[in-house]
């Protein structure tokens, strides 16, 4: 990072896409960092884990600096970014169900690491977060991670999903009440389990 980009800080992200149009790689770091956690999350909560999550939020990022160019309105950066998040997990969700047992794999691998370290409660509540919310349907999770974790309003996710701002609560509201059911049923599930 360069000293000037202590001068875009309180820069608006119009302004930053702007600047990082004209190749001002600094402006583009700042808007990384004012997004990059906002996107991870809302990609491992549609992928389902934070090692694919992660690699699916760079792939946004260079994408998105990639494509920046084409951008004809700087405003709607937010938006577009999560778009192009969005898109890229639903590729790797298609991916991932054309070779099932390659995920199958991975996931038993990943298990198997976790268990020799002895993970805390933390990553068991992580687990059940991530299997609750895969069992929504997908526009459900869409407009709840998008709420959650984008910090999306509903008037802005009904734009970005192209869905009716009447439509946009009750998905929210939906999807957190089946996320609860589906979260402590799982919970008991696990619980059960071991007990026996």
């Amino acid at each position: 990072m360069s000293s000037s980009q202590g001068d875009f800080t309180n820069l608006s992200d119009t302004e930053l896409v702007q600047l990082a149009k004209a190749g001002n790689a600094d402006a583009f770091t700042l808007l990384f960092q004012r997004y990059e956690r906002s996107v991870r999350g809302y990609l491992a909560g549609l992928v389902g884990n934070r090692e694919d999550a992660d690699d699916l939020a760079q792939q946004a990022f260079l994408k998105t600096w990639d494509k920046l160019p084409a951008l004809h309105e700087a405003f709607r950066f937010k938006p577009w970014l999560f778009t192009i998040a969005r898109n890229l997990a639903y590729d790797y969700g298609r991916l991932q169900a054309r070779s099932p047992s390659q995920s199958l794999d991975r996931f038993k691998e990943r298990n198997d690491t976790a268990n020799g370290f002895n993970l805390e409660d933390a990553t068991a509540v992580k687990e059940l977060v991530q299997l609750a919310l895969a069992e929504l349907p997908p526009k459900y999770r869409d407009c709840l991670l998008l709420h959650i974790n984008g910090g999306f309003s509903r008037d802005e996710i009904a734009e970005l999903l192209k869905i009716g701002k009447t439509s946009v609560s009750t998905y929210i509201c939906t999807a957190r009440r089946l996320f609860r059911k589906a979260y402590y049923r799982l919970k008991d599930e696990k619980e059960k389990g071991s007990d026996e």
